[in-house]
């Protein structure tokens, strides 16, 4: 489907599968009405038992989505994000006393907000969002997590991060205590894709793949291949994407020229 924004028309498609796990702990929800100038899609990646993953991912996306529906228009996306983020917390927290069974549970969320050509995009724990411009991972998201700590401080190198044993720890998450979502905001053009994923995609794929797969296909295709990929390399994990490509829109500005230092 095409759905017109102000200034933007894209194409949007999902996919996901269990993976090798038993069951779907990673949710979704998107949703593009047609010329209402706004996109907006979501992505949770749960943890803590088979139920408990279920639920915070299930209960986050439906409560940010319900969110998104009602919002008042005059309302600032990233204030919009950001409230609505900490509300889906305090109710998964609340939920995890509740109930012995679901004690512990969490989930990671990653979310787009599109208005006119301005993406505002929120995330908390190591679900991803990639934006593709100029043939190259242009954005992408920074995961909150033990590994991206590590890196960040220079104490392991990229490579060592791949394989590292605590990849899978990560330093906040919804429903397990205070959170601090990370906002951004990008404006997007022609020619843009963007993708959502959950690590159970960028813990199979590598990220040159992802792009190349992105690039060859519509998003359908896109999506479906992702998915059957990372099953084909293992699929240890649940395995979620999204995809969107701008196809109508401001072209982009000319890309930033490396400028070497002739000696």
């Amino acid at each position: 489907d095409m759905y017109p924004l102000a200034e933007l028309s894209y194409e949007a498609a999902s996919a996901q599968s269990r993976g090798r796990r038993e069951y779907q702990e990673d949710s979704i929800a998107c949703d593009f009405p047609v010329g209402v100038g706004m996109g907006f899609a979501v992505l949770a990646d749960g943890m803590g038992g088979h139920k408990g993953g279920e639920v915070a991912s299930q209960m986050t996306v439906a409560h940010i989505r319900e969110a998104f529906k009602q919002a008042d228009k005059s309302v600032k996306p990233a204030e919009f994000l950001e409230k609505s983020i900490q509300q889906a917390n305090q109710l998964v927290v609340k939920k995890g006393k509740e109930n012995k069974e679901l004690e512990g549970m969490g989930t990671t969320i990653v979310c787009i907000l599109m208005t006119g050509n301005i993406a505002h995009i929120a995330h908390v724990g190591d679900s991803r969002l990639y934006i593709f411009r100029y043939n190259k991972p242009y954005f992408v998201t920074k995961d909150h997590s033990f590994v991206q700590d590590l890196l960040d401080k220079g104490l392991i190198t990229a490579k060592e991060a791949e394989n590292h044993p605590n990849k899978n720890r990560i330093l906040q998450a919804i429903g397990t205590g205070n959170i601090t979502p990370s906002i951004t905001i990008e404006k997007l053009y022609k020619g843009d894709s963007v993708l959502l994923c959950s690590d159970g995609l960028t813990g199979e794929v590598k990220e040159n793949n992802i792009h190349s797969v992105i690039k060859s296909n519509d998003p359908v295709g896109a999506t479906e291949r992702l998915i059957a990929r990372a099953n084909k390399n293992g699929g240890s994990d649940n395995i979620t994407a999204i995809v969107i490509k701008v196809d109508k829109g401001p072209s982009p500005p000319p890309q930033p020229k490396i400028r070497s230092s002739n000696i």
